[in-house]
């Protein structure tokens, strides 16, 4: 026998084990077990003699620390609650997210460091089955437990990352694991739902609560609304114009510096061409116009063309393109309009290595003051290039100049930089977009 269990990861040797555990449902409700002597991942050594349960404040940070001899078995239920491990054998970091709609269970064994933080909203419980008893039999032997707390905390650095489900977002999140080594810097994704006015600064004052006035605070925020389709547009709005500024004005009474991704078409214009602009362009520019005349400070990141070669990512510029092809469907453009094909995890990469390890460019972004940063790949197109090169030539092309010079001038004479370009991850996207066409 066992508990009923479906195994999610298996690391270092089977030292970190994490499952997600099996429901027994009726009309009275549900039944799970959390732990059995006869379980197949139960050794006699690391057979648990007690258990206790905590209770995590919103954004607290519980550890990090390890053991020398004793094996944990915690069990989340129903919470977003994100574990943090560090394997002292392999140097090794690994972090993993609860579900908020499952109940999960994770094996840590001796020489892993380990911690979680409460990245939900509302207070939540924690069980931990133990192979050794608090201190002993009677308490009257010494506690096996390193703790980390001190030095870890006393690092400077906290990231806070907003829109961690989204496809930049994830990236910046993943980044931030990559480059964190022994615990170097604090990282906090928010996976939180969008909600408004008063949720947003509630959420704000509540991570202000946990984050003491010594360290210095990125919160860069990744969330962005790009689905034009009728019925959400007073989402487009409130997610791209006026919550940007919610957070400047909070970041900016916390002392926090503000990062704000934006986009590459955003400039001034009259409406001598009779231009008609996307929802989308018109939801950012109207962010950084409400920036600016707030004089909020704020760094806003304008980056352009972003796609992964993610299975989950079904807007990216590569896939549009693809599909506008396919369908024989007219392309109208500006002949200086360039396609500049950003890789989200180049992008990211640069920008968390930029920022926790202060290289040249980290000034640019500390928002000390209203400032703009583009950041571009090396190797840009036009929209006719981009095409022969990757989609094998396509003539229903229509060139149009629509855009006024200033906002070339603009957006070309700022602050930019250039990272890697990333072909590699374009023709795996291109391939992957292929095979989701024959499957559906």
């Amino acid at each position: 026998m066992t508990v009923r269990r479906n195994n999610i990861v298996t690391k270092w040797g089977g030292k970190l084990i994490v499952d997600e555990l099996v429901e027994l449902n009726d009309d009275r409700g549900w039944l799970t077990e959390l732990w059995r002597s006869d379980d197949e991942i139960v050794s006699y050594d690391d057979n648990p003699v007690q258990c206790y349960s905590s209770l995590t404040r919103p954004f607290v940070m519980r550890g990090p620390h390890e053991h020398e001899n004793q094996t944990d078995y915690f069990v989340t239920t129903y919470h977003e609650m994100l574990y943090e491990f560090f394997d002292m054998e392999t140097k090794e970091f690994f972090k993993y997210k609860t579900r908020a709609d499952a109940i999960t269970r994770l094996k840590v064994a001796p020489g892993v460091v380990h911690g979680y933080r409460n990245i939900g909203q509302t207070n939540t419980i924690t069980h931990n089955f133990t192979s050794s008893l608090f201190g002993g039999y009677k308490r009257e032997e010494q506690v096996d437990e390193i703790r980390h707390e001190e030095t870890c905390h006393d690092k400077k650095k906290v990231l806070i990352i907003f829109g961690a489900t989204g496809r930049l977002g994830s990236a910046l999140v993943d980044a931030a694991y990559d480059h964190i080594g022994f615990y170097d810097y604090e990282i906090i994704p928010l996976y939180n739902r969008l909600g408004g006015m008063e949720q947003t600064w509630q959420l704000m004052d509540q991570i202000k609560q946990v984050i003491s006035d010594d360290k210095e605070v990125f919160f860069i925020n990744a969330a962005g609304c790009t689905d034009t389709t009728s019925g959400r547009s007073y989402e487009m709005t409130w997610t791209n114009s006026e919550l940007p500024l919610v957070f400047a004005t909070k970041c900016q009474d916390y002392g926090w510096n503000f990062i704000q991704f934006s986009s590459d078409y955003i400039f001034e214009y009259t409406n001598k061409y009779n231009v008609t602009l996307s929802p989308y362009t018109v939801s950012k520019q109207r962010m950084e116009k409400q920036i600016r005349e707030s004089n909020t400070p704020a760094v806003l990141v304008r980056v352009a063309n972003l796609f992964s070669d993610k299975e989950d990512d079904l807007r990216n510029m590569i896939q549009k393109f693809r599909t506008k092809v396919r369908l024989g469907e007219k392309f109208v453009i500006d002949p200086r309009v360039v396609v500049s094909p950003t890789d989200v995890k180049v992008l990211a990469d640069y920008l968390v290595d930029t920022i926790v390890n202060d290289r040249e460019d980290s000034p640019r972004f500390r928002s000390d003051k209203l400032k703009a940063v583009n950041i571009l790949p090396e190797n840009t197109y036009t929209l006719k290039e981009f095409i022969n090169k990757y989609y094998n030539g396509y003539d229903n092309i229509e060139e149009k100049e629509s855009l006024l010079e200033p906002w070339f001038d603009k957006f070309n004479s700022a602050d930019s930089i250039k990272i890697p370009s990333s072909e590699s991850t374009i023709i795996n996207t291109l391939k992957r977009t292929k095979q989701s066409t024959k499957e559906n």
